[in-house]
């Protein structure tokens, strides 16, 4: 049965994927020990949709809060426990994108919104649709977090940072990763604080965050480095005197207010 339904649904767009989505929803969260049989593939399946450029973003959304409703059900944890460390990374990438996808750069929009008045109403909405995603984005890796055991969340995003985010050449990959490092260092800082060369390899990271090109990046980094959290705290002490220098730079170079 499930694999007819993905059959369709791997298929061309169609009109019907809302509402076989929203119906896929509501059947397992009222009935997850009937379809407790089909749920890996059906994570698999839904992933794959998640990923597939070829379909809406509202598709690749419905597919993916497919898994999310199902990492809410107790009847689908150890599943979620048993899934391939390969699987494990393709999920965190759906939400990171989406932070990639949604962040604008506010000081273009600045610059282009100086003098023009027409339109407002049509940029309030689109700025309201941009919030929307990034919060899901977030709201996503928070699920996810809560999923998986400790030490695989960090071994995976610890991949995902330092292969593909915070040296990206784009300034919103920059960013996403420092909002990830951020999502998992509220969750699981003690598990990062605790891995060997975790902690020394994400402060040299930060640091050159912090002198980026790019004003949101260098904010988010700063941003993280106040948090009362043990992955800051224990970052400030033991790197005590690279940080003073790096907020010492900031305050004395820095165009930005807010970063200052």
């Amino acid at each position: 049965m499930m694999v007819a339904v993905f059959s369709l649904l791997h298929g061309y767009e169609k009109s019907y994927f809302k509402t076989a989505f929203g119906e896929l929803i509501k059947l397992v969260s009222a009935e997850p020990c009937l379809l407790k049989p089909y749920m890996s593939d059906m994570v698999l399946d839904s992933l794959q949709i998640a990923e597939n450029n070829g379909v809406s973003d509202e598709t690749r959304r419905l597919a993916f809060e497919l898994v999310m409703a199902m990492t809410e059900l107790k009847e689908c944890d150890q599943m979620m426990m048993n899934l391939p460390y390969e699987t494990v990374v393709r999920l965190f990438i759906v939400p990171v994108k989406t932070l990639v996808l949604s962040v604008e750069d506010k000081l273009d929009k600045k610059e282009k919104g100086k003098g023009v008045t027409d339109g407002e109403n049509e940029k309030v909405v689109d700025d309201d649709d941009d919030d929307d995603v990034y919060e899901f984005g977030i709201k996503c890796l928070k699920k996810l977090c809560v999923s998986f055991e400790e030490r695989k969340v960090v071994d995976v995003c610890y991949e995902l940072l330092m292969k593909h985010y915070l040296d990206s050449a784009d300034w919103k990959m920059r960013h996403a990763g420092i909002t990830l490092l951020t999502v998992i260092a509220k969750e699981f800082s003690d598990e990062m604080v605790l891995m060997e060369n975790f902690l020394g390899e994400m402060v040299t990271k930060i640091l050159k965050l912090f002198q980026d090109s790019h004003v949101q990046v260098r904010l988010a980094a700063f941003t993280l480095m106040e948090m009362p959290i043990n992955f800051v705290q224990a970052a400030q002490i033991l790197y005590h005197h690279r940080f003073v220098h790096a907020f010492t730079i900031a305050l004395g170079s820095d165009q930005d207010n807010k970063v200052k």
